[in-house]
């Protein structure tokens, strides 16, 4: 996706420069981004695998099993939500580290 838009006379103009963020930057930006994308993709389709698994495998009755799924859920929610913050607040550390 291009960062651009049209200025008074009709010329495209950059966003990012406009904002003083350099092709170095707006690129780091990307590649932190994708990388947060990617790693929340990995973690989640494990966890929904592995903890599906877990449970199938303790073959658990069904008043057990919701109760053991909406914990799934929980902890899924808190773990991924920890892991964002994470990764975030990685990524503007580096961000800072490069400007």
């Amino acid at each position: 996706m291009r960062c651009t838009v049209p200025d008074a006379q009709g010329n495209q103009r950059n966003r990012m420069t406009d904002l003083g963020l350099g092709p170095t930057v707006a690129s780091e930006q990307k590649r932190i981004a994708v990388r947060i994308a990617m790693t929340y993709f990995v973690v989640s389709l494990l966890w929904i695998c592995l903890s599906d698994a877990a449970v199938m495998f303790l073959r658990i009755g069904n008043g057990t099993g919701l109760l053991i799924s909406i914990a799934k859920g929980t902890c899924f929610v808190l773990v991924t939500a920890l892991l964002i913050y994470w990764l975030v607040r990685h990524g503007f550390r580096i961000l800072t580290q490069n400007t």
